[in-house]
């Protein structure tokens, strides 16, 4: 017998493979970081989200609310994985006024930018985003790295102030919906700067080749 988290499955799977996944245009997320929780909100504005969403709202009023969201939340992770992995070159994930050169970051750090080595041959700085410029000043800087057939998103954070675990936390909106989203990060020290590699979807033998040429 078919369970009912596998029915839920399946119905955002067709809902999916109807809706195209659009460009992501500038304005397309809203990020908003808080340096005490390192939590993140993503609201994204997509087709494949609003179905998902949808689908929730339906299955919390039948009474399988959790079950919904384990699958919603199963489903978000597939609908998500090309923007950080993709056959096609990637788009920005913020708003252009908030994307910065590295020396433009550098003017608002405290502690000087270690720019990664180790990165694969086409490889190409995209931005740099100030995430903090308090007492635990951090700065992300995110690469495009063309590697085999795909085109992979490398985010590496930076700061000298870190006190929380190396995981991501991520809270994702669904119309009122929360989905709690938590993936792991790759710490390491280069001196005194502690560095976080954002890994989803990277291969192993890319993570291990940058985190071993930036270990001092």
């Amino acid at each position: 017998m078919t369970s009912d988290s596998e029915l839920i499955k399946a119905a955002l799977a067709q809902r999916f493979a109807r809706a195209g996944m659009p460009n992501c245009p500038e304005r397309a997320w809203q990020i908003d970081a808080t340096v005490t929780s390192r939590k993140v909100s993503l609201r994204v504005r997509s087709h494949r989200l609003a179905y998902a969403a949808l689908f929730v709202a339906v299955a919390a009023i039948g009474g399988i609310g959790a079950q919904a969201a384990n699958a919603v939340r199963e489903s978000y992770e597939h609908v998500m994985a090309p923007v950080f992995a993709s056959d096609e070159p990637l788009k920005p994930l913020i708003h252009a006024a908030d994307r910065l050169t590295m020396a433009q970051a550098q003017r608002r750090m405290p502690f000087t930018i270690v720019d990664p080595a180790g990165l694969p041959d086409h490889t190409r700085f995209m931005y740099a985003h100030v995430l903090s410029e308090a007492s635990a000043a951090r700065v992300a800087l995110n690469y495009e790295t063309h590697y085999g057939t795909k085109y992979y998103r490398v985010s590496i954070e930076e700061s000298t102030a870190v006190s929380e675990p190396p995981v991501a936390h991520f809270n994702v909106l669904f119309l009122g919906h929360t989905i709690d989203w938590t993936l792991p990060k790759i710490r390491w020290k280069h001196g005194s700067v502690t560095m976080d590699l954002f890994d989803w979807q990277l291969p192993h033998e890319m993570n291990d080749r940058i985190v071993r040429a930036n270990t001092r």
